[in-house]
């Protein structure tokens, strides 16, 4: 579903130790000046081309077939979708959906009932190949969401009346009412356990994170009123719907539940989880936000959205909470977190967005995105901005804190209405990045859409979305028989695995001067030169993405304009070595 339709789905998740030390966030719309905590940044970000070339690739056909995505279909059907995917420890992929009609998953086939669309999950082996596929059975049913934490899977969506899946089954306590329902299953997809969320009207649970303890986190939306465990929440006003957010035992137990919400229009979009278990959801809403807690805020303007961040701790408790605001329609729909606990958010944007006094505006006056990092001492900047028609629905961060998103491009010429867009912002200092991005389209003015990305630990990057027509993609074509494709897409980042030349970096220090280091990777030893007369005084320090300082070992001095650093007690990894007033990348190999 499309962020310019009514009710977005939005996917933004990490595989990586997230540490957030992010700091509450007063009652205040940004856009009126009164940031709260947040402060502008004195940072300058600058975006620079190193690398001969920019683009990411697609995976070569002989190793992984690309497009996954399920054959079959009924004509005309908007309900073939992945909303989700994630990886287990052994390589394993696991993706969410929702099929309507007959599937076709490789050799495995699963259907829904005449008529209705059904919740489907399945599960790719490291070769590519499905090795099995479920689909829920009772009324019409999506799944919206997963998670993996260990040898264990939580699931999210919706349902009418009733949902059978696993031997498990969950009913509404209102018949033909849709429902929210959030399940646990092991990695053969046995389920566990199934949890209903009833209340009186429509009720939807989009988004779920295990915690560090494996409690599970679940997030969604509701019209009137929403049942959970043994707690009722009412919808304010005449508003169309609010959010809530809950906490459940590893065995589906209700911990803590809470909701927040306005009297006019909200949606939830995204959700995200530090490693200390601090939940921050994003969203858009118009008219006063009030949280259960009694505190609240306003929309800048009431006849169309502005953006909101609400900040959470593991204990129910709201420790934050803001807004954007622009001329027309703001959207926060994708969040993601590095293991330093840098924030990294994405704005879409209807015209312009305001941004401490600077506006941003799109291409042409239709949907751009503004990209926001928000440090832990709680300084923000805004580093990136589009540059075409386009908008974002998910990032995520790898390994080495380069960050992924991913989501549509407007209007691209002879590929159609909207294209995939995946783009990478990559660190090569802790304030210049270069940029590269791939994009995947059709033809005949179709639509094609990102939900969802991830990357894995060995920088393959995934992505799952929607496609009509015929995909274009690593130089294959994809034909979809429906409306409406289904698809799961893989890319390997030849930047990440072999970015050209990269035996030596060299970055200007403040001073004016040139400095660089070789090998780049390092493997024992890494060389520090400067263009100017001397080192002084080489006072240097090395820190991990993480944050984390190591010690420095100098093992040589080959003149006065070179030092030799040990880094045989490195991890493998990337680091940044800061000397002569800036911070150049490095990474370390064994």
């Amino acid at each position: 579903m499309s962020l310019l339709e009514s009710a977005p789905t939005t996917k933004a998740k990490t595989t990586f130790s997230i540490l957030c030390f992010l700091m509450a966030l007063p009652g205040a719309i940004f856009a009126q000046n009164t940031h709260g905590t947040f402060t502008k940044s004195p940072t300058q970000f600058e975006q620079v081309d190193t690398w001969a070339s920019p683009d990411l690739g697609s995976r070569a056909a002989d190793e992984v077939k690309e497009n996954w995505g399920l054959n079959g279909g009924t004509p005309m059907s908007s309900s073939n979708i992945f909303n989700a995917i994630a990886a287990d420890d052994n390589g394993n992929l696991y993706v969410i959906g929702t099929i309507e009609g007959n599937a076709q998953f490789g050799s495995i086939n699963v259907s829904s009932a005449s008529g209705q669309t059904a919740m489907v999950i399945g599960k790719i082996n490291p070769n590519g190949q499905w090795a099995w596929v479920r689909a829920a059975t009772g009324g019409p049913s999506s799944g919206l969401d997963l998670t993996i934490r260990n040898n264990e899977i939580a699931i999210v969506g919706q349902f009418r009346s009733s949902i059978t899946f696993g031997g498990k089954t969950g009913s509404s306590n209102v018949t033909n009412q849709e429902e929210g329902f959030v399940a646990k299953m092991d990695l053969n997809g046995n389920i566990s356990w199934i949890n209903v969320i009833n209340g009186a009207g429509t009720q939807n649970t989009e988004f779920v994170e295990f915690g560090s303890d494996g409690s599970i986190y679940i997030a969604g939306e509701f019209f009137n009123n929403v049942i959970l465990g043994n707690d009722v929440y009412q919808r304010r006003g005449s508003g169309e719907k609010d959010m809530y957010v809950a906490k459940l035992s590893n065995t589906g137990s209700w911990t803590w539940s809470a909701d927040f919400g306005s009297t006019g229009r909200d949606f939830l979009d995204n959700m995200a989880i530090s490693a200390n278990d601090e939940l921050i959801l994003c969203g858009s809403f118009t008219e006063r936000m009030t949280l259960s807690d009694g505190n609240d805020f306003s929309s800048v303007h009431s006849n169309h959205m502005d953006a909101y961040i609400v900040l959470m701790n593991s204990q129910g408790a709201f420790s934050g909470y803001g807004g954007f605001s622009g001329d027309e329609d703001i959207r926060a729909e994708a969040v993601a977190f590095n293991s330093a606990g840098f924030a990294f958010i994405a704005i879409n944007f209807k015209d312009n967005v305001y941004f401490f006094g600077t506006e941003y505006g799109s291409v042409g006056g239709d949907w751009g995105y503004l990209m926001v990092s928000l440090a832990p001492n709680n300084q923000m900047d805004a580093f990136f901005s589009s540059e075409e028609d386009e908008f974002v629905e998910s990032i995520a961060i790898n390994k080495d804190g380069d960050m992924y998103f991913a989501g549509g491009e407007l209007e691209s010429g002879s590929f159609g209405g909207c294209d995939i867009n995946l783009r990478k912002v990559e660190w090569i200092s802790q304030t210049q990045f270069t940029l590269r991005s791939n994009r995947v389209g059709s033809a005949s003015g179709s639509w094609d859409q990102a939900e969802m990305v991830y990357v894995d630990n060995k920088d393959n990057v995934y992505i799952t979305g929607e496609h009509e027509d015929k995909l274009y993609f690593g130089g294959e074509t994809f034909n979809s028989s429906a409306r409406q494709m289904a698809l799961v897409l893989a890319f390997t980042d030849k930047s990440a695995t072999n970015p050209g030349d990269t035996t030596t970096s060299i970055v200007e220090t403040t001073a004016g001067q040139m400095l660089k280091v070789f090998p780049n990777p390092a493997n024992g030893q890494l060389h520090v030169q400067t263009s100017g007369d001397s080192f002084e005084a080489f006072d240097a320090q090395i820190r991990g993405v993480d944050g984390r300082q190591y010690e420095i070992e100098i093992l040589a001095e080959p003149s006065s304009t070179e030092r030799v650093i040990n880094t045989t007690h490195l991890d493998p990894g990337v680091y940044f070595l800061h000397v002569e007033g800036t911070a150049i990348r490095f990474a370390v190999t064994h």
